[in-house]
């Protein structure tokens, strides 16, 4: 079965072994393949995902609150952050907030 999704509709992917789990605004979805791939191709076609555990991509969009170990996400989930990709995770939840500034302060200009 083939799934069209709006990438803005997208939480998070999370791996299952050779399985990727989507949770999405309207619902769940999985299929067949690995992070590293998906990975690769999400970030040609968004850059609001970012990748912080070897088992998860989280879409900027939906992070709520984070901490330097963990990220919380609007509907309570909690993911921890890899050491490993702790600087990427970092550095792009600093330019969503600075794009989010700028855009409110365009609005209220």
């Amino acid at each position: 079965m083939k799934y069209r999704l709006n990438v803005h509709e997208i939480m998070y992917f999370e791996s299952d072994k050779r399985k990727v789990n989507i949770k999405g605004l309207y619902g769940d979805y999985s299929f067949y393949g690995n992070m590293r791939d998906l990975s690769e191709r999400i970030k040609k076609l968004y850059t609001g995902f970012v990748r912080v555990h070897s088992s998860y991509i989280v879409n900027i969009e939906y992070v709520r609150g984070y901490s330097s170990r963990q990220i919380t996400l609007l509907d309570g989930t909690r993911i921890g952050i890899n050491d490993k990709w702790r600087p990427e995770v970092m550095d792009n939840i600093a330019e969503s907030e600075m794009a989010s500034i700028r855009h409110i302060s365009t609005i209220l200009c």
